[in-house]
């Protein structure tokens, strides 16, 4: 059983950096000290839930369960919150169980993620046994990549004007979000191996998707590299192309409605 403090903080099993634990420690206190008795859970989810903390980029996403998540309620939260995300790059999430019940359907690809890896550092599990049916997250996934295609044209369009600013910024975003979207997909499909690894996912990628692993290669290394490409709009035909391809595949997908 995870230790925990005199206010029922596990925080210990996450391994952070004792300035970072501090910080995020006292953001929950605060919390529990405005909202006793209103807070269910605190869950913090992501990649530091996996032990991945990178100081450089790691944001703390925590899931907030509460009963009243008005705007009115919220009012004390907003000094404790602007603190924390200064001193630990915290992304809170509020929910009340009753957002949980009703958006199961709609958001099944944020669940799923929250659910991908997670600790409980205070109150209950609130996510352990949240159900989530596979034929709303297929439909999601098929939304969202339909969304890119429909994106990218745009992009095309609008970035073949003489004189349009190239849009390297824009084209990293929906390759990221596309990458996202492949890697929730081959969760779907049961596909083993560390979808968390950028070099492993396009791997699995290529081979259960036929995606051009030249392609995608290039991508990542140009979008790693954070400086404007070269003739984008060159490779955009071809990076439509793998998104047109994932879509079909996820249309075709016929998946059985359980949780």
């Amino acid at each position: 059983m995870p230790t925990t403090d005199t206010k029922g903080l596990a925080l210990t099993q996450l391994r952070l950096p004792k300035a970072i634990e501090h910080e995020l420690r006292m953001f929950c206190e605060a919390m529990l000290d405005r909202y006793w008795g209103k807070i269910r859970s605190l869950t913090v989810y992501g990649s530091v839930a996996r032990h991945e903390y990178n100081p450089d980029r790691s944001d703390i996403n925590l899931l907030i369960v509460m009963e009243d998540c008005s705007l009115e309620a919220l009012r004390p939260a907003l000094e404790p919150i602007h603190k924390a995300r200064d001193g630990c790059r915290l992304t809170p999430f509020f929910l009340t169980p009753q957002d949980i019940d009703t958006s199961r359907d709609v958001f099944p690809i944020k669940f799923y993620d929250m659910r991908d890896a997670y600790v409980v550092i205070y109150g209950q599990d609130v996510l352990g046994e949240l159900k989530i049916d596979d034929a709303n997250l297929r439909l999601e996934l098929e939304q969202e990549l339909k969304i890119l295609l429909l994106e990218l044209r745009q992009f095309f369009i609008q970035r073949s004007r003489k004189g349009a600013p190239p849009g390297t910024e824009h084209f990293h975003a929906y390759f990221n979000s596309f990458l996202y979207l492949v890697k929730r997909l081959l969760k779907l499909l049961s596909v083993s191996g560390d979808l968390n690894s950028t070099d492993e996912l396009i791997g699995l990628a290529t081979k259960h998707l036929d995606i051009d692993k030249g392609l995608l290669r290039r991508l990542h290394e140009e979008h790693h590299k954070g400086k404007p490409i070269k003739n984008l709009l060159e490779q955009v035909p071809a990076f439509y192309g793998a998104v047109e391809k994932v879509a079909t595949v996820v249309d075709r997908l016929t998946v059985a409605s359980r949780s």
